[in-house]
C-alpha cells in the first residue's frame, strides 16, 4: 500500500502537467475543443459524436466540461478499500442528446467569453496606450450630447472619428463586461471608460 501511494504521488505532477498543457486558457476545465486537441495530440482522431461519448465518461458532473478532478478521477484507481480492484464503470456508447446539448452550450459560452476578452483587450489598447485618448473621446461626446450619457452607437462613432473602427457587437461586449446591467442607449460614459481602463490589465494579463 505504501509503495502504491508513492507511485500515485509521483504521478500527480505528470497528470497536472498534461491537464495544464491542454487547458489553453488555464481556467481549470477542458471544453470540447480543448479535449479534442488533447486526444488528437495522442493520436486519437474522433468524430464529434465519439468525442462527446469519451468526454461524457470523463465528465463526472455531466455539465459539459471536464474539470481537473474529473480528469484525475477518470485516470486513477480509487484508493485501496475492501473492494480491491474495483472495476471501472463502462464507457456508455449510446448517444446522449441532452449531454451533447450541454457540451454545445459550454462551447458557445466559452467562445463568447473569448470574444469578450478580445474586444476589451483591443479597445483597452486604444484607451490605455494612446496619449489623451479618453479626453479626446469625451470631447467627441460633448459635441454629440449635453448630458453625461451616450448610446453604444455614439461610442462606436466617436472611436471611428478618432481613427479606430470597432463593430457594434464589440462595443456592446465591452459595455456589458464592465456594466452588465447598463442601458445600451444611456451609458454614463465617464464611469464606462474608467471601468474599461481599470479592467484592461486583468484581460491583458497572461493566463
Amino acid at each position: 500500500h505504501g509503495e502504491a501511494a508513492r507511485v500515485d504521488a509521483a504521478a500527480v505532477p505528470a497528470r497536472r502537467d498534461i491537464f495544464r498543457r491542454f487547458d489553453s486558457d488555464h481556467n481549470g476545465v477542458l471544453t470540447f475543443q480543448e479535449f479534442r486537441r488533447a486526444l488528437q495530440k495522442f493520436g486519437f482522431l474522433l468524430s464529434d459524436e465519439e468525442l462527446t461519448t469519451v468526454m461524457r465518461y470523463f465528465d463526472r458532473s455531466q455539465d459539459g466540461q471536464v474539470t481537473y478532478n474529473d480528469f484525475c478521477d477518470a485516470l486513477l484507481d480509487e484508493d485501496c478499500t475492501t473492494e480491491m480492484m474495483k472495476p471501472r464503470p463502462a464507457l456508455e456508447e449510446a448517444p446522449d442528446s441532452a449531454y451533447a446539448e450541454r457540451v454545445a452550450v459550454r462551447t458557445r459560452d466559452r467562445a463568447e467569453t473569448e470574444q469578450v476578452r478580445r474586444a476589451v483587450r483591443e479597445i483597452g489598447d486604444v484607451l490605455y496606450k494612446r496619449p489623451r485618448m479618453i479626453q479626446k473621446l469625451f470631447k467627441e461626446f460633448e459635441h454629440m450630447t449635453h448630458t453625461n450619457t451616450v448610446g453604444r452607437d455614439q461610442v462606436r462613432v466617436a472611436l471611428e472619428r478618432l481613427g479606430y473602427s470597432f463593430s457594434i457587437d464589440d462595443i456592446t461586449r465591452c459595455i456589458h463586461f464592465v456594466q452588465p446591467h447598463a442601458d445600451l442607449e444611456s451609458i454614463r460614459y465617464v464611469e464606462l471608460f474608467k471601468s474599461l481602463v481599470a479592467s484592461y490589465h486583468d484581460v491583458s494579463a497572461p493566463r
